[in-house]
């Protein structure tokens, strides 16, 4: 006998949702790095000036650029950061930026291999002309943290990473604020698209044991939700983290406190209260990308559902949308390729030598890729409350 796969998914009991930012583009609301960037591309202007300007004159030191200001004000710094920049480098087009992208592309600036790394900045701004790369975006961090900072060397290396640990802070209270106000001007859409969504992964409300959202929306705090556990895994609109694998440096490492659980654990030391992993039967992904900075989040959901074990009635779910229909294939292709590496890298932190456990879950039908459409599932009650953000950036 067959079933769809709609109704084993919302027939599905004491469930665990793990949310990413395409379930709040899927409600409607702009969260992208790509629309983050388009709010604040009057603010970019600066950095193009800065490239233009360091592209023009690069067989120059950083002290020359110092010494002859590119015409910017005091008000063009404070209002931007180093991130801002070096996010701005990275994605110089702006399009097709998958928001995990802005934690990749912070793990790689942290590799003392890459082209672009922390590391030499700080060895630039230490010597006498600052000639120690010819990397175009490194020369350009290097003039915008000794403009806004006013720096001189020599520069300690812990001071260098407070600093740029602050300006990580700035960076994530302007995107939280942007989030605010998304959600603010979007709110009675975006609240009953949440709901909607939800009673796509289960027939009632009732039965979802808990959500974990690594968004940074607090769906939490609408008026009339059922669910009381909610978890903002990464910080919600008024404190947002971004963060890199705590596997690539150690607790004595300065970069340490650049990892995501370093800064987790900053976050559970404001509050007296703490939530736990409530027992599950089954496991839905929805809008996660499930790369890997956020694994060591992800394998305890698979220990506590018994991945390794052969149960049939614990699911793991990959519920997906098809949000462009000339890339349909690729959007399939890339939710495959995304479970299978989890898995994969799960199976490994296990030590499973034979690295059978996908065919084991496959084969025991405990895992289901699930397509989901923005159809409407029933009548839900609307009403406006007076949403407002936090404060103001």
């Amino acid at each position: 006998m067959y079933k769809t796969k709609r109704d084993i998914v919302r027939k599905l009991s004491n469930i665990k949702i793990v949310l990413g930012n395409g379930f709040d583009l899927f409600c409607g609301l702009k969260s992208s790095y790509n629309d983050f960037f388009e709010y604040r591309k009057e603010q970019y202007k600066m950095f193009k000036i800065i490239e233009n300007n360091i592209i023009r004159n690069i067989n120059e030191d950083v002290d020359y650029f110092y010494e002859n200001d590119i015409n910017l004000s005091k008000e063009d710094y404070i209002k931007n950061t180093v991130w801002d920049l070096y996010f701005y480098l990275e994605s110089p087009n702006k399009k097709e930026t998958k928001w995990c992208d802005v934690e990749e592309s912070m793990k790689k600036s942290f590799n003392t291999l890459n082209t672009f790394n922390w590391s030499t900045i700080l060895r630039g701004l230490n010597s006498c002309d600052g000639r120690v790369t010819n990397n175009e975006k490194m020369i350009c961090c290097m003039y915008f943290l000794k403009k806004k900072y006013n720096l001189n060397y020599p520069i300690n290396v812990n001071d260098f990473y407070k600093i740029l640990y602050k300006e990580l802070v700035i960076f994530e209270q302007s995107f939280g604020y942007y989030i605010d106000n998304q959600v603010s001007a979007n709110y009675e859409k975006y609240m009953y698209n949440c709901k909607n969504t939800l009673l796509k992964l289960s027939e009632n409300l009732n039965t979802i044991n808990s959500i974990s959202s690594f968004n940074y929306s607090n769906i939490s705090e609408f008026y009339d939700w059922n669910i009381t556990k909610i978890e903002n895994i990464n910080g919600d609109t008024k404190n947002p983290i971004f963060g890199i694998d705590s596997n690539l440096f150690s607790p004595t490492d300065v970069e340490y406190r650049f990892t995501k659980i370093d800064r987790r654990i900053d976050l559970d030391m404001e509050y007296n209260y703490m939530k736990e992993h409530m027992g599950f039967n089954n496991l839905i992904f929805f809008g996660h990308s499930l790369n890997e900075q956020d694994y060591g989040y992800l394998f305890p959901l698979l220990d506590i559902i018994d991945a390794n074990n052969n149960n049939p009635n614990k699911k793991i779910v990959f519920a997906y949308y098809i949000y462009n229909k000339e890339y349909e294939k690729n959007i399939r292709r890339n939710v495959k390729i995304q479970a299978e590496k989890l898995i994969y890298e799960y199976a490994k932190s296990k030590g499973d030598k034979d690295n059978r456990l996908l065919e084991r879950l496959w084969n025991n039908k405990r895992i289901i890729f699930y397509e989901i459409d923005d159809s409407k599932e029933r009548d839900l009650p609307l009403r406006t409350d007076n949403y407002r953000p936090y404060s103001k950036f």
